[in-house]
């Protein structure tokens, strides 16, 4: 009940909570022993409710992301230790919802998907790291390639349909998954 706090051996703060009725309540802060920020969260009954912020040492955000009931619910995105994004996405209910968009290191986008209902539909892209080269990954011919093995550990098991890549510039791109639209 109340204010718990941890400490390093130097005795600097290593986290700062609070709990209610023996679950975590309200403001929840853990921090690298350089007294910067690795965590910021809020929880309510237990459960991360609000806005959470994981930092890489140094205090950069790793990690934004809302939370409603213990699961991801709104914005979430992830950022690489040179503080370029990673990875953008949103949530509803804990499920994937929305335009999934994933990012090369250098700032270049890799991947944009689409998650209407927690699962890809449509077409999604791709793109080399170098921004020039390209693939439309369209899920409409019911056959498979074995070159898309990494972009489907990407996309990750929500991902169920068979896909198919055409290694095209993004005008190419854009014409080619126009064209196949119903």
């Amino acid at each position: 009940q109340g204010l718990y706090e941890e400490y390093y051996a130097a005795q600097k703060p290593r986290l700062q909570a609070q709990y209610k009725r023996g679950l975590l309540e309200g403001s929840y802060i853990e921090l690298y022993e350089d007294g910067s920020r690795r965590l910021t969260a809020t929880y309510r009954k237990g459960l991360r409710h609000g806005d959470c912020t994981e930092c890489w040492p140094g205090g950069r955000p790793a990690v934004q992301a809302k939370y409603g009931d213990g699961r991801v619910d709104g914005a979430y995105e992830e950022y690489y230790r040179t503080g370029r994004l990673r990875l953008r996405c949103e949530y509803g209910g804990g499920v994937l919802r929305g335009t999934y968009e994933h990012y090369y290191d250098n700032g270049q986008l890799w991947l944009r998907a689409h998650y209407p209902l927690g699962a890809a539909k449509g077409s999604c892209e791709c793109w080399s790291r170098d921004g020039k080269s390209a693939a439309a990954v369209v899920q409409a011919f019911g056959r498979s390639s074995a070159d898309v093995q990494a972009l489907r550990a990407g996309l990750g098991d929500a991902f169920t349909g068979d896909i198919v890549v055409y290694p095209k510039t993004r005008l190419e791109i854009r014409a080619t998954v126009e064209s196949l639209a119903p």
